[in-house]
Parts: structure tokens; C-alpha cells; sequence
């Protein structure tokens, strides 16, 4: 009796521990095909890109009779963190930099008589943005998605600063590489404020490589 009662008893155990095993096997094969796809993971990623400042353009077609003396575009980098929920959206924030030079004179009148003013520096241009990234995947390879983000952006320029909190949209695309890796191609457009308190769009074309994990 007592021999049939252990015998049952080890049955019972090697019955849990196969479905442990089967569990922990289903649950594993779930992870990786989860991961396999890019969903429900965590992803960083770099950008460098194009930004082009419509402020600054106006600025230098006012001041600069010939050439460019200040910078309408400029180089931009950047770094992002996010989180895939599933494949149709994620979470994402990002920050970005930039700077433009500027080299120009102006007219000054001291008791009537004109002199030139130099003004020469630099324009900085960082950009926080915080925003749902709605993704479409064509198939496993690319997908296409837009994200509509609240920006935080400082421009400073000769000792004066000026913060602004503003609607921001980007539009772009993605190409997997690997389950881990992919790379990014994306247009991106914010309407803030300049120094002088003037309306400033900023235009940015990136290109980008993004690490999931």
C-alpha cells in the first residue's frame, strides 16, 4: 500500500515538473518570438541629421547682402529611448542638438556718426520630445510610422534664452537588420519660438540606427 502511495506520489512530482518544463519551454519560444518581431522590447537608438531653421533664414536674407554669413542649416545629432507595447505602438522620447554660427554687422549712430557693429557667435538648439509612436509594419523586414510628440525646446544665443513648449510630428521609416537592429529614416517639424520672440520652424531630416533589447 505504502509502496503504491510513494509510486503515486513520484508520478505527481515527475507530471509537475514535465509541465514546469512545457510552461517554461512556451514561455521561452513566446519571449524569442516576441523579440524575433521587435514587440514588446525595449529599444535606444543615434541620429544625425539636417536641421534647417526658417528664424534664421530670415535672418541672414536680412543682414547678409551676398553669400551666407548666417547658418540656415546645420549638422544635428541625437539620441532616443523607447518601448514597443506590440507592433502598432510604442513610446518613445528623444533629445536633439544643434548649432548654428552667425557672422554679420550692423549700423550704429553715436552722435551721428555710423559705425559697424559686429555680431558674431553661435545659436544652440536643443530639442526634448516626448510622444506615442504608431507604427505600421509592411512586413518583417519595414515599417512606416508617425509620431505626434510634446517638444521642450531651448534656443540660446548671445547670453539670452528663450524655452518653449510646442506640438512636434515626425514622419518615417524603419529597416530591421536583425531582430536587434534596424535603422531609421525620418522627417520631423516643430513651430517655436526664436530669441526675439518670433515664430521658428524647425525642419530636421535624420538618419538613424536603432538597438532593441
Amino acid at each position: 500500500m505504502c509502496i503504491d502511495v510513494l509510486a503515486q506520489q513520484q508520478e505527481n512530482i515527475m507530471n509537475k515538473k514535465m509541465m514546469l518544463l512545457v510552461a517554461v519551454a512556451i514561455t521561452g519560444a513566446s519571449i524569442n518570438s516576441s523579440h524575433a518581431k521587435g514587440f514588446d522590447q525595449g529599444y535606444v537608438g543615434l541620429e544625425i541629421g539636417k536641421q534647417e531653421s526658417s528664424a534664421l533664414k530670415s535672418l541672414n536674407n536680412k543682414y547678409c547682402q551676398s553669400g551666407e554669413c548666417v547658418d540656415e542649416d546645420t549638422f544635428s545629432f541625437g539620441g532616443l529611448v523607447g518601448f514597443n507595447f506590440n507592433k502598432f505602438v510604442a513610446i518613445e522620447g528623444a533629445a536633439q542638438f544643434a548649432k548654428y554660427d552667425y557672422d554679420f554687422y550692423t549700423a550704429r549712430y553715436n552722435s551721428s556718426i555710423p559705425s559697424l557693429y559686429r555680431h558674431k557667435g553661435d545659436v544652440k538648439v536643443t530639442t526634448y520630445s516626448l510622444g506615442p509612436k504608431l507604427q505600421y509594419p509592411v512586413n518583417d523586414i519595414i515599417s512606416f510610422f508617425v509620431k505626434p510628440s510634446i517638444a521642450y525646446t531651448k534656443t540660446e544665443a548671445a547670453g539670452e534664452s528663450e524655452d518653449s513648449a510646442d506640438f512636434m510630428y515626425t514622419l518615417g521609416a524603419e529597416f530591421s537588420l536583425t531582430s536587434y537592429a534596424a535603422l531609421r529614416a525620418s522627417y520631423e517639424s516643430v513651430d517655436t519660438d526664436s530669441i526675439d520672440g518670433s515664430s521658428a520652424s524647425l525642419k530636421t531630416m535624420k538618419l538613424g540606427a536603432i538597438f532593441r533589447f
